[in-house]
């Protein structure tokens, strides 16, 4: 079970964002570090050929592609989610 901050839950009430696109993110979407440690979720072409196999295409029509979300890498805790507008940059 993920634990999300206030933060989280406030930033997906704001953005539209409901648990199960947090819950797929978590099963579908692909991990990345920033230089501070924090684990990024995001969806890549790998991620979305993955979910494409395995989830029908009702459940895809309602998958926002563009969400991310950033996970605190000591506890675990969702920190906060969002809508990509830009790419993400390797570092």
């Amino acid at each position: 079970m993920l634990i999300l901050t206030d933060h989280a839950r406030m930033r997906m009430q704001q953005r539209g964002i409901q648990q199960s696109q947090i819950e797929w993110l978590l099963e579908f979407g692909s991990e990345r570090y920033d230089r501070c440690g924090k684990l990024w979720l995001h969806y890549d072409h790998k991620a979305k050929k993955l979910m494409r196999k395995y989830l029908s295409g009702d459940i895809l029509k309602r998958v926002k592609l563009d969400t991310y979300g950033v996970i605190a890498e000591e506890n675990g805790v969702l920190l906060t989610v969002g809508h990509r507008t830009k790419r993400f940059h390797r570092y």
